[in-house]
C-alpha cells in the first residue's frame, strides 16, 4: 500500500519532534558544538566544557570525532518509520505494514543538520 508524499512527511515530522524531545542534555550539547565547529572553525572548551577563544589559559579543542561518534551511537535507535493498518480484502481483514525507506535519513537531518549528518551516518 502506497502512501502519499504529505502523509509520510507528516511521520517523518512527528518522528522527529519526538526524538529532539527525547534527546539527553549531552547529545544536544554535542550536536550544537559539532554544528558549530564545521561552520565556524575549531571550537575550543575551558576545563569545565564551556566554549572559550583559543587565547585562553588552558584550553583544548572539541574532539568533532569524538562528538560525532557518540552522536552516531545515539543515533543507532533510530529507525525507518513503519506504517501499517489493516484492511478489509474479500470479507477478512488484512494486516499490512510498510517500511518507509529512507526515513531515518530524512529524520537525523532534521535533527543534526545536513551537513553533520554526513559525517554521522
Amino acid at each position: 500500500m502506497l502512501h502519499d508524499y504529505l502523509e509520510i512527511k507528516e511521520y517523518v515530522t512527528n518522528a522527529t519532534e519526538w526524538h529532539k524531545e527525547n534527546m539527553t542534555e549531552d547529545i544536544v550539547r554535542l550536536i550544537s558544538l559539532a554544528n558549530t565547529d564545521l561552520y565556524s572553525g575549531p571550537v575550543y572548551l575551558d576545563s569545565e566544557g564551556g566554549s572559550v577563544s583559543y587565547f585562553d589559559d588552558y584550553v583544548e579543542c572539541f574532539d568533532f570525532q569524538g562528538a560525532c561518534q557518540k552522536i552516531r551511537t545515539w543515533a543507532e535507535d533510530i529507525d525507518d518509520i513503519v506504517m501499517g493498518g489493516s484492511i478489509f480484502e474479500d470479507h477478512n481483514e488484512v494486516e499490512w505494514s510498510e517500511t518507509v525507506e529512507g526515513s531515518r535519513g530524512e529524520i537525523l537531518k532534521a535533527i543534526v543538520g545536513s551537513e553533520l549528518y554526513r559525517y554521522i551516518s
